[in-house]
């Protein structure tokens, strides 16, 4: 009797021991989350987590997924033993007043100074042989019929009085100057040049007077010389040239438009610039640009308030619901791939896992389905895999919510589109290992795309993952909903069941 209790202790100290390292390894799980913070940390093996991306104040949608699909996981005890959903959210608003931003998608302030308003301003000066900032270095003729253009955003309304192109030994080539709408691809304005139609010179450049229309704040155009042939035209490096872009009322970018005629893709970009003249714009209503900048500070003041009363709401929310995962980025539509990225680190070092399912808050997901499909087809036991809808030959855009600051081909690498994709676990981790060095581009959706690219993975194309709002029976997710739709939907599922899909619901 006394040997047995002589081994108590010992056996206490080996029990004591493993409970340490236990509570030692849930601290590390906790703690390592790639700066990234939860309201609460789940432990214990997941065939599929969910990833909804949400932007800070977008917690109405929040609520409405609860309320609406995700109760499909939180109501089963068996779902939520085999899938953790949490919603991704950015740990910073940014702290630039939305009025005084570049635009609404990104955080970046939107300086402009106080030009005259009375005077016409020339976009583009070229610097002639003899002037004082003479371009360095040898003019190089174009080998092949080109398309040039000079891409501009309007960060304060303008109006563009007349267009033109530069003549630099007098003569005029026969050249067609089109201002379009960079989004629509819209001719707004026309102006022909000559031999027998040569405009007005003003230094370097002869100009046309065109059709005078405000273009607003957030208009993104391009200037396009179209039917130049090698004999017309000389470029040069940007040192030949200045732009004037009124004291920041635009922005431009630059861009050399080369192709052959009947090219698939006849405005692949180019870093060097290549410009064939000029276009001359006037400032609308230049008084207002003093108004709105007295009014920054109030304007600063106000929007501080407002993300203080936003974070204490979210301190609120992930109390009360412990679903949020707060990554370290600024939350804004252009820091969506970086959301991907982190939270792709925090289920990396956090999780066990087999699957990641990514959607948004706008999205309807049937995890069910997913989770009974991906089980039945073994995509649960397939590595390398990417399950979705896949948009292949995507054109790059240049323009709009959507434009590409960085990717510099003229079509993306195919990526999934629409609700949402699934991504196997080593893909995960393959994102959260580089994680630090992968670029981020305009979009989630593409980003994944270039990043997936380099490991060509097994992608699995269902038609069931829609890519809008439209759907029918079987549909595994569909997108672009509003709270309102997404109650409906999951109401037309509850009162169904089988019998019909959340596609059956009628539009509210």
């Amino acid at each position: 009797m006394m040997d047995r209790m002589s081994l108590i202790p010992p056996l206490l100290c080996c029990l004591l021991s493993v409970l340490v390292v236990v509570y030692r390894e849930y601290l590390l799980d906790t703690l390592r989350l790639g700066g990234s913070r939860v309201g609460s940390v789940a432990v214990g093996r997941y065939e599929l987590v969910v990833a909804i991306l949400s932007a800070r104040d977008n917690w109405v949608l929040r609520q409405a997924v609860r309320d609406s699909w995700l109760q499909a996981v939180t109501a089963s005890p068996s779902l939520r033993k085999r899938v953790l959903p949490r919603f991704v959210v950015g740990s910073h608003a940014c702290d630039i007043h939305p009025e005084d931003r570049e635009d609404p998608y990104s955080c970046s302030l939107l300086n402009i100074t106080l030009p005259a308003s009375e005077r016409e301003i020339e976009a583009v000066t070229w610097l002639e042989p003899g002037s004082a900032s003479p371009g360095p270095g040898p003019r190089t003729r174009v080998a092949r019929p080109t398309l040039l253009g000079l891409d501009f955003r309007v960060r304060h309304p303008v109006v563009v009085t007349a267009l033109g192109v530069f003549a630099w030994d007098g003569t005029v080539p026969n050249v067609t100057v089109r201002l379009h709408n960079a989004a629509t691809r819209v001719v707004l304005a026309v102006a022909h040049f000559g031999a027998l139609s040569p405009g007005v010179r003003v230094r370097a450049c002869r100009y046309k007077p065109v059709q005078q229309f405000v273009l607003p704040k957030g208009f993104e155009g391009t200037v396009v010389w179209d039917g130049v042939t090698p004999a017309d035209i000389v470029l040069s490096d940007p040192g030949d040239y200045t732009l004037d872009a009124g004291g920041g009322v635009l922005k431009f970018a630059a861009t050399g438009r080369y192709g052959e005629v009947g090219d698939e893709f006849p405005e692949f970009r180019q870093e060097r610039a290549a410009l064939a003249g000029s276009f001359t714009f006037a400032v609308q209503d230049g008084g207002s640009l003093a108004t709105h900048a007295s009014g920054r500070a109030r304007r600063r003041a106000e929007w501080a308030e407002t993300a203080r009363r936003e974070a204490a709401a979210l301190r609120d929310e992930s109390a009360r619901h412990g679903d949020l995962v707060l990554v370290n980025v600024t939350d804004v539509y252009r820091s969506l791939p970086s959301k991907m990225l982190l939270f792709s680190r925090w289920a990396a070092a956090s999780l066990d896992f087999r699957l990641l399912l990514k959607t948004d808050d706008d999205s309807f997901v049937d995890v069910a389905e997913v989770l009974r499909s991906a089980v039945l087809q073994g995509y649960d036991q397939t590595p390398g895999l990417w399950w979705g809808s896949f948009r292949r030959n995507w054109a790059v855009d240049h323009a709009g919510k959507w434009a590409e600051l960085s990717y510099p081909g003229p079509a993306y690498p195919a990526f999934a589109c629409g609700a949402a994709y699934v991504l196997s676990a080593d893909l995960v981790r393959w994102l959260s290992s580089n994680s630090d060095v992968l670029a981020a581009y305009q979009g989630e959706d593409v980003s994944m795309g270039i990043w997936m690219a380099a490991l060509a993975p097994t992608r699995i194309q269902d038609d069931r993952w829609w890519c809008d709002a439209a759907c029918e029976r079987g549909a595994l997710a569909s997108s672009q909903h509003s709270p309102a739709r997404l109650a409906t939907m999951w109401a037309a599922k509850q009162r169904c069941g089988d019998a019909c899909t959340p596609c059956d619901a009628p539009d509210v």
